[in-house]
């Protein structure tokens, strides 16, 4: 996968539905002292290493992204003129 740009693990904070991170700290929970034992940061490596190789075979021939040249992400969610679904709407 892409090149590496820092050492370690860098903090990255995003919102999750309530459900799905209830399901998701159960399956961890369920597994302890298991051989499939995972803490929440592996759990959650795993999840997204198994997203992004999807996406790379569905949309970029199985390989890599390029690495993105001054271009950054904007914090927060991207509004549309057609969203549905938003409160006062």
């Amino acid at each position: 996968m892409g090149g590496k740009l820092t050492k370690g693990k860098p903090l990255f904070t995003t919102n999750m539905d309530a459900d799905l991170m209830n399901e998701v700290r159960n399956c961890i929970a369920a597994q302890m002292g298991t051989p499939f034992e995972l803490p929440l940061s592996g759990f959650f490596d795993r999840a997204v290493r198994a997203e992004l190789l999807r996406q790379q075979e569905l949309s970029n021939n199985g390989a890599a992204f390029p690495q993105r040249e001054g271009t950054y992400l904007k914090a927060g969610r991207r509004f549309t003129k057609n969203r549905k679904g938003r409160a006062g709407e």
